[in-house]
């Protein structure tokens, strides 16, 4: 049994599940042959201690594709550092641990011959990348050597990482999509103080402006929390403004969950779970709109999509430079011949909210 439900419960699942042979941490992957044998003579209990290596996909673990296409995940950094109040990553990914850059570029060597255009970068805390082995914010230096792919996508980027230097490289590599994950969680400066996001209402605003300014046209993403303890009618309503003023490209939200060990779980004034999902409702019908209307306006206009497969209907199908994977819609090609891989331009000409409908050019 492996994951973080093994890590964080081993104690007790050992207990409960005598049948398993083994239980092994996120941090243990790269052991997986060294603990069977060590198994081979009969169950082992639950590990105490978990290591804190991190894994080398390129030449000591290969890297494999459980599913082969145009696009990829690699990932940058394991753990996280980050002290928000409602999360529990970091007990069991472990504190924040950039790997090598030689490590990373061989990876996406590796994707790249391969046949992968699109590689996704991701971390917990990917604007921390390099900042731990003395290097500062150093993700800016590593984009700058990964010019063999087409299309490089940077994900979950906190705040307080983002540089001048990572936003020039976002506007000048061909290779990196002008697009900006960043899960925000919210707007109003005491949730944001709750939560110990290390920015506040003014900082947020200033950096939006900012990236805006620096990379025009860039799409922006980002994650809201709604529900959070503490939280008042006057604070959600501070976040539909923010929102509706802002108009992100992308907006996903969640309704606040308690976390079992997680600070926030001891705050008082907590939210009532109702009023939570209604809160939800109202922000995702609000993005709705604004994401309706912005895919309105992209009608008859033109942009490059990377052609990933085929529907049951026999409609090609891809995404656009500001369309991540599986969570920002998807194009779908009429009148086109293109394979797989591709990379096209492309005539918008309609939505259905949601996706969008064009054909090769």
């Amino acid at each position: 049994m492996a994951g973080c439900l093994a890590e964080r419960y081993r104690g007790e699942l050992a207990q409960g599940l005598p049948e398993v042979d083994l239980f092994i941490g996120t941090r243990e992957y790269d052991r997986i042959g060294d603990l069977l044998a060590e198994a081979s003579g009969g169950a082992l209990p639950a590990r105490e201690a978990f290591s804190d290596t991190l894994m080398d996909y390129s030449r000591r673990l290969p890297r494999l594709l459980a599913e082969p296409g145009p696009s990829a995940y690699l990932k940058v950094a394991e753990g996280c550092s980050r002290p928000c109040t409602f999360c529990v990553i970091p007990r069991f990914r472990g504190r924040f641990r950039s790997r090598a850059a030689h490590h990373i570029i061989e990876e996406a060597e590796a994707l790249a011959a391969a046949g992968v255009k699109e590689v996704n970068l991701l971390a917990q805390e990917i604007t921390s990348y390099g900042t731990e082995i003395g290097e500062g914010h150093s993700l800016a230096k590593l984009l700058e050597r990964l010019e063999d792919l087409r299309w490089i996508r940077i994900l979950y980027n906190y705040p307080r990482g983002v540089t001048d230097e990572l936003l020039d490289a976002i506007r000048d590599l061909p290779w990196v999509v002008e697009y900006i994950d960043m899960p925000l969680q919210h707007i109003a400066t005491p949730v944001l103080t709750a939560m110990r996001r290390g920015i506040d209402e003014a900082g947020t605003r200033a950096l939006i402006e900012k990236m805006r300014r620096a990379i025009p046209g860039c799409a922006l993403r980002t994650t809201m929390l709604v529900g959070f303890p503490g939280e008042t009618e006057e604070d959600f309503k501070a976040l539909l403004d923010f929102v509706r003023e802002t108009r992100f490209t992308r907006l996903g939200a969640f309704a606040y969950s308690s976390e079992e060990g997680s600070f926030a779980a001891r705050l008082p004034d907590p939210v009532p779970k109702e009023a939570a999902r209604e809160r939800l409702r109202r922000l995702l019908s609000l993005q709705e709109e604004i994401q309706a209307g912005m895919n309105a306006a992209l009608v008859g206009g033109r942009c490059e999509v990377l052609v990933e497969g085929v529907t049951a209907e026999g409609l090609l199908r891809g995404r656009t430079r500001h369309q991540a994977p599986e969570v920002d819609g998807e194009v779908f090609l009429h009148e086109t011949e293109a394979g797989p891989g591709e990379i096209i331009d492309c005539e918008i000409l309609d939505t259905d909210r949601v996706d969008l409908i064009a054909r090769g050019i």
